[in-house]
């Protein structure tokens, strides 16, 4: 009964911060929203382990926001990879260093693109791009319980550890999102869950 009550209250803390578009403006929020999300999707995936709901496939879409625009009007180049991971291996993405994982010649990475991963090379010419619900990797990755998004954005190194904002470690639970869309956008300092995507009301038992 406790871990149901914590369950709640950590849906409900997240139904409060809401999705206003000025929220996520802020890196340190973003932050703190990223942790939010994760802590919540394990809480719920283990106090509420017998519910019905387990993982789905979506639309994933990454959008370069105008606040990566250059001088000249211009948005520039941006990596961005998509991985689907177990929740087991949360702890394992979100401890390791993003400016390593881009270094060039990265163990990980080369693991997670020989596992498949969704790469989306972002940029004047394609500012954005988007995972279908039925590309055959949400197959590949065997339901995947979370999804990694990690971005490699011009001119901003980030920060060490697990806070750092460029990335985005998010639950397909199918009782976490409303329906089967998501749309995230790549800021200069962070990426960010669109205002549009819907969120899942949280159901009280």
């Amino acid at each position: 009964m406790g871990g149901v009550l914590m369950g709640t209250a950590v849906m409900n803390l997240w139904a409060r911060v809401g999705w206003r578009q000025e929220l996520f403006g802020d890196e340190a929020m973003t932050r703190a929203v990223s942790m939010m999300v994760v802590l919540c999707s394990v809480v719920m995936g283990v106090v509420l382990g017998g519910c019905k709901a387990g993982p789905g496939t979506y639309d994933l879409s990454v959008k370069l926001a105008d606040s990566l625009k250059r001088p000249d009007g211009s948005l520039p180049p941006v990596q961005v990879d998509v991985i689907g991971i177990k929740a087991a291996d949360v702890a394992q993405w979100q401890g390791y260093s993003v400016s390593k994982y881009f270094s060039g010649d990265d163990a990980r990475r080369k693991d997670a693109a020989a596992r498949g991963m969704k790469e989306m090379a972002l940029g004047p010419s394609k500012p954005s791009d988007t995972l279908s619900r039925g590309d055959q990797l949400w197959g590949k990755w065997q339901k995947a319980e979370m999804i990694v998004i990690l971005a490699n954005i011009p001119g901003y190194s980030g920060s060490t550890g697990g806070d750092d904002a460029r990335r985005l470690i998010l639950p397909t639970r199918t009782d976490f999102w409303k329906d089967a869309r998501i749309n995230i956008n790549v800021e200069s300092s962070l990426l960010s869950i669109d205002s549009s995507t819907p969120k899942q009301t949280p159901k009280e038992d």
